[in-house]
């Protein structure tokens, strides 16, 4: 956990790194101790979502609400590319260790049923990987995402194969988000 001997919190913000006393995201009164040693008020920040310790128990991070988010909001200004991981046991001869295995999905749920022969996985290594999952809790719907070529052909184009067709995975209020609030997928 990212907590210090003073209790206080490490929140990362886009290329931003503060400091906050654990608990204080939900009270927009209290102000933050940026790095520099300057207080800045919560409100003040334009960050959208953060990073900080979850509200669920022995959860690690979880993401917030760095701002008022309306129902049916988009919670980034793009959405996440999605990889396809294609058949790795049959590659792996059975033996396959992934390291974000926790943080995949079935191909099937995000619309990709054509990629590979046998199994596929899929990782949405932003948003979709780091907001924590409580089912009573949901806030956020995640779409699936979008497929397009970028106008690469893919038998005359040499870069068609090197990187993921699958891009745009948008993250959406479900309700009404108020800042400070732990977003849940």
């Amino acid at each position: 956990m990212l907590v210090d001997k003073q209790n206080r919190a490490y929140v990362a913000c886009a290329a931003s790194v503060l400091i906050v006393s654990q608990g204080t995201l939900a009270n927009e009164e209290y102000q933050v101790d940026a790095i520099s040693g300057e207080s800045v008020s919560l409100s003040l920040l334009e960050c959208g979502i953060w990073l900080a310790p979850s509200t669920i128990p022995g959860a690690g991070l979880g993401m917030y609400a760095g701002k008022d988010f309306k129902s049916n909001e988009n919670l980034q200004a793009s959405g996440d590319v999605t990889i396809p991981i294609v058949d790795m046991p049959h590659h792996q001869n059975g033996d396959w260790k992934f390291l974000w295995d926790e943080y995949t999905w079935n191909a099937v749920s995000l619309g990709m049923i054509h990629e590979g022969l046998i199994d596929v996985n899929v990782a949405s290594p932003g948003f979709g990987s780091a907001a924590n999952s409580f089912l009573p809790l949901v806030n956020v719907e995640e779409w699936n995402p979008e497929y397009g070529a970028c106008g690469l052909h893919r038998s005359r184009d040499p870069g068609a194969g090197a990187f993921s067709t699958y891009h745009n995975r948008i993250s959406t209020a479900k309700r009404d988000i108020a800042a400070g609030e732990e977003l849940f997928v």
